[in-house]
């Protein structure tokens, strides 16, 4: 694990701040219409939707930088789930960093990430 999550980057949210629990859940359908399911996790995974709306150049860079640092998905870190106050070790959900210039030096980003045991 590299690194933590700066909690100083300002959610500036668009929408509310999302974050869900999620189960990995295996459905196996039948040709008579029955189901069969199987619980691969014992456990939770949590996930978490960031919106920075119109944040500035010196913050966006800051978060590309740290993106970076992590190699997108590759590695993970820490992040504080600003709704429990609990820390969690999560990854970048995807390797794209793709904020949107909104001009005069304000851009939005949106960050998904989720929970990795």
């Amino acid at each position: 694990m590299a690194g933590t999550w700066n909690s100083a980057w300002p959610l500036q949210v668009v929408t509310p701040y999302v974050w869900r629990d999620g189960w990995r859940t295996l459905v196996t359908r039948f040709d008579d219409g029955s189901e069969q399911r199987r619980q691969k996790l014992s456990n939770k995974i949590m996930a978490f939707h960031i919106e920075f709306n119109a944040i500035g150049e010196t913050t966006l860079n800051q978060i590309r930088a740290f993106f970076n640092q992590q190699k997108g998905a590759f590695d993970t870190f820490t992040f504080i789930n600003p709704h429990d106050d609990q820390a969690y070790t999560v990854r970048f959900a995807n390797d794209t960093f793709q904020p949107q210039d909104h001009g005069a030096g304000r851009f939005s980003l949106v960050v998904d990430l989720v929970e990795v045991r």
